[in-house]
């Protein structure tokens, strides 16, 4: 008597495992990057650095172009392609192949990542819409005055900041975000009230995993140097290790619309299988068309320990 097993392995099972692995990816971009529609093969953002302020109408209205220079961002074409061979496809009866496709998905999701953690190693060296280093120690803007978010913080081991003095180059973070002020002299960031903490994101490399989340963690510890630790839990903490940092953390205001990031979306993941029976191999294929990169350097600050 012959028994025939049925593994569930079909094309079309498959094809709908990535759409829920892929939205379910835990992403950084999600959470620092503006997200903005393109429509075209690239967007010019020249509304960047400035912001009109209330003024009393008095006469006719006063009115303010946008800057003449402009930060352009050209959106590009990405694919991946996963080949699964007919046998494998035929003899999996313990559902390998649709782990493989998840895993497949999630990787695709996490792929702006990998572009924006680049750009954030690069910010020190790198160009922004101001003309300036994204991280740099003297952008001026019209009425802003000269401003830093290429901060420093003494440490008697750079590399191993205590939790005394992780905190407090965090709170000096914080504050250079909160006395950033426009063109026109008008803050950036405000915070209001000290539930607005919520708002800051911190981004630190594997190394500083432990101190970072008994300073700011969820689980961070009660007390700090006998004192009340008023930050456990407060601001969010994410660990990339991408990041080679090994002297380094960056806090992040990613609670307005604004932000230091751009995430420039001109085609959504579209993924489909091509099954030729002519071929020896099933071809599972993804692609995507966007971009990543430098919003406001308003909105973040690097510390680097000294």
């Amino acid at each position: 008597m012959s028994v025939t097993i049925n593994t569930g392995v079909t094309l079309r099972g498959l094809n709908g495992a990535f759409r829920p692995a892929f939205m379910e990816a835990v992403t950084l971009w999600k959470m620092i990057c503006s997200y903005i529609k393109s429509t075209g093969k690239d967007e010019t953002y020249k509304w960047l650095g400035q912001l009109p302020t209330p003024t009393e109408w008095r006469g006719k209205r006063r009115t303010q172009a946008l800057r003449d220079f402009g930060w352009s961002l050209t959106n590009l074409h990405w694919e991946e392609t996963l080949l699964i061979d007919r046998d494998e496809y035929a003899d999996d009866q313990t559902g390998q192949l649709n782990l493989r496709v998840q895993d497949m998905a999630r990787r695709f999701a996490m792929h702006p990542d990998k572009i924006l953690i680049d750009l954030i190693m690069a910010a020190e060296a790198a160009v922004c819409y101001d003309g300036q280093f994204f991280f740099d120690t003297d952008h001026v803007e019209g009425d802003s005055g000269a401003q830093s978010n290429d901060l420093t913080y003494d440490a008697a081991a750079p590399t191993a900041p205590t939790e005394a003095e992780f905190e407090a180059a965090f709170w000096q973070a914080i504050q250079a975000l909160a006395g950033f002020k426009d063109d026109q002299g008008e803050p950036w960031n405000l915070f209001q009230s000290f539930e607005d903490l919520s708002g800051i994101l911190c981004v630190v490399p594997v190394p500083f995993l432990r101190v970072a989340s008994k300073v700011i963690g969820a689980n961070a510890a009660a007390l700090l140097n006998n004192s009340t630790n008023i930050l456990a839990g407060k601001a969010k903490l994410m660990v990339n290790p991408r990041l080679t940092w090994t002297t380094k953390f960056m806090v992040a205001k990613v609670d307005d619309a604004m932000r230091p990031f751009i995430f420039q979306d001109r085609q959504a993941v579209e993924h489909e299988i091509k099954d030729d029976k002519e071929d020896k191999e099933i071809k599972y294929m993804a692609d995507a068309r966007y971009n990543v990169g430098y919003g406001l350097w308003q909105k973040a600050a690097l510390t680097t320990f000294v």
